[in-house]
């Protein structure tokens, strides 16, 4: 059965790309003009992803409310996002220390609330749906492990090897988020359960 809310689990995506998306402009794309510091990059550019994900996220569940009863598992994730659109633009305007690391907190929640969205959308047995599952579920334990080390690292910052910090970061930005998202183009790629059609 053809799905419906195939667009609206495509947008639901885009948040999980952003770093990986600017990541490759600036090794593949034409010399990209430098903003006046890098405060501009992260108070705009996860935002702007994170408003089409939030839109996507919506239509969805919006759609699946009265054939689904589990449909509010997906709220924590829409709360997320809503965190994600408004802190972007706030740490910006402050311009305050550590700004990577306030945004990286609530994109570590992302996996974890995905499992809850997946849960919300899918209702099949099948077991691709619930690879789609344990993924974001598996990458959940490695983001709560650097959230801690980075909100260790923010409350001792003498005490902390920012190589490592910027490491995990890294890893989790270009690699671990883009996995999720590919999770969320392969739900929307699944015919349809009847009561998500």
């Amino acid at each position: 059965m053809r799905n419906n809310l195939a667009i609206p689990l495509l947008c639901s995506s885009a948040i999980y790309f952003f770093f990986v998306n600017f990541y490759l402009l600036v090794l593949l794309g034409p010399p990209l003009p430098v903003p006046p510091n890098m405060n501009w990059f992260w108070g705009l550019v996860p935002t702007a992803f994170g408003f089409v994900s939030l839109a996507g996220t919506v239509l969805v569940l919006k759609n699946i409310q009265n054939r689904s009863k589990k449909w509010y598992l997906g709220i924590p994730h829409t709360i997320v996002l809503i965190v994600i659109t408004v802190i972007g633009p706030l740490v910006m305007i402050s311009g305050g220390m550590y700004i990577m690391e306030f945004l990286y907190i609530p994109l570590v929640l992302l996996p974890i609330t995905s499992v809850g969205f997946f849960g919300a959308y899918s209702a099949s047995k099948r077991i691709a749906a619930t690879v789609v599952m344990i993924i974001p579920a598996l990458i959940s334990i490695y983001a709560v492990f650097s959230c801690y080390a980075v909100v260790r690292a923010v409350l001792f910052p003498l005490r902390t090897s920012w190589a490592v910090i910027s490491g995990l970061e890294i890893i989790y930005l270009l690699i671990l988020m883009p996995v999720i998202g590919l999770c969320y183009i392969a739900l929307a790629l699944m015919p349809a359960d009847d009561r998500n059609s």
